[in-house]
């Protein structure tokens, strides 16, 4: 986080109650054994927090940059207890995976995330059994389990706008650049057709309904196509004052970043900037053929990154 300090987990995945792995800068600490209600979801939140208030308590003029990635949606799903209830009382999942699927798909279209023309993929009938098909305890677990994952989504997006509204509070949102990435490279598979505690399984039909409207999962190849990393990304910007600019951009998350630092330092006007970023899709697409480890970002499930761009210059490329 930011370029001089590190707070968090080293590694794929941890648990969110008692990090084994949580290291602040070249410590490892140990912050649950003191406090029992300890969840890395909120103190990652809180530990961002800290950090902005003191870079401005020292010097307000100063820019700052947070590369936020906590370890949701990724395995293990450990929201708190009272967004699970929450989550719960809403009763999102009662209606079974199709209904889902096709909800998400249609919020999509409604949203202008999606094209009018967008066709929902077909159902994996030789894999994955259909909500009528279940008995009523398969429903029941795998109703639990859309909670649960819910729950942690919602949560940690709860702790994220913590973030962003403390960037507010300094009065110093509308000169931030906000990219957040949602999604664990698109939904992921491990668990098999009727999940596990153990993730190293595959194929989950709540991950098909979570997916939509891409082709079955993160980890499959299918239909003969490359296996891709496609994931949903929102902006904030002052340039990007259209809550759809961005409907309709398809391309790589690595061009997206390189536009606006180029926008800063005056390589490109507003409105070349506007122009390509209102006309196509937010969906960044990564072909994943032959890719090397060091490209991964495996701990970059649930991502923020925050830019404050307050007198920002750049001697380089």
């Amino acid at each position: 986080m930011g370029f001089e300090y590190f707070y968090g987990f080293m590694g794929g995945d941890t648990s969110q109650w008692q990090p084994g792995n949580l290291y602040r800068n070249t410590t490892q600490i140990h912050p649950y054994d003191d406090d029992p209600d300890y969840n890395l979801v909120t103190a990652m939140a809180d530990d961002a927090i800290d950090y902005m208030h003191n870079i401005d308590a020292l010097n307000p003029d100063q820019p700052f940059f947070i590369y936020y990635a906590p370890g949701a949606t990724h395995a293990p799903h450990h929201p708190t207890p009272e967004w699970i209830e929450k989550i719960s009382e809403m009763h999102l999942f009662d209606e079974g995976w199709h209904k889902l699927r096709d909800t998400i798909f249609a919020n999509q279209k409604r949203l202008g995330v999606l094209p009018d023309d967008a066709k929902l993929t077909p159902w994996p009938d030789d894999l994955i059994k259909h909500w009528d098909q279940l008995s009523d305890t398969e429903k029941k677990l795998f109703i639990k389990q859309a909670n649960v994952f819910a729950a942690y989504v919602a949560y940690t997006d709860h702790e994220i706008g913590r973030v962003i509204q403390a960037v507010e509070d300094m009065g110093k949102l509308e000169n931030t650049l906000i990219i957040y990435i949602t999604g664990d490279n698109g939904t992921s598979s491990e668990g098999g057709p009727t999940g596990a505690t153990s993730r190293w399984r595959s194929m989950h039909a709540r991950a098909v309904a979570n997916a939509s409207t891409f082709v079955r999962v993160v980890i499959s190849r299918s239909e003969g196509r490359k296996r891709r990393v496609e994931t949903m990304m929102s902006v904030q910007h002052p340039l990007l004052d259209d809550p759809r600019a961005l409907a309709g951009f398809k391309g790589w998350s690595e061009d997206v970043y390189e536009d606006f630092f180029r926008l800063q330092r005056g390589e490109i006007g507003e409105s070349e900037f506007r122009e390509k970023y209102y006309r196509q899709r937010a969906i960044l697409s990564i072909d994943m053929t032959g890719y090397t480890a060091s490209a991964m970002q495996y701990g970059e499930l649930q991502s923020l990154l925050c830019i404050s761009m307050r007198r920002l210059r750049f001697t380089g490329a």
